[in-house]
């Protein structure tokens, strides 16, 4: 069964379940207030902000997050699936 536009990878990939741990940046990400949220989002899709400068900031807010997990979360590896 074929999507017309749509090709072969783009269906199995949405087939594809996420692998892995659930994700703890997602996790602080929706129980942040909508402005840090939105810094947050802004943050993760600054290329000039490191990875290791979010982790610091999440940290010293007391939020339970390794830097893995917001490497991972940044290029969409995690079970949140995006960036």
């Amino acid at each position: 069964m074929s999507t017309k536009g749509t090709g072969l990878l783009a269906e199995i990939a949405a087939q594809s379940p996420r692998k892995g741990p659930a994700c703890k940046v997602g996790a602080v990400e929706v129980a942040l207030e909508a402005t840090d949220r939105a810094d947050l989002r802004k943050a993760f899709a600054d290329a000039s902000i490191t990875g290791t400068a979010i982790w610091r900031a999440l940290r010293g807010r007391g939020h339970d997050v390794d830097l893995g997990a917001v490497r991972r979360h940044r290029a969409g590896e995690c079970q949140c699936g995006r960036p």
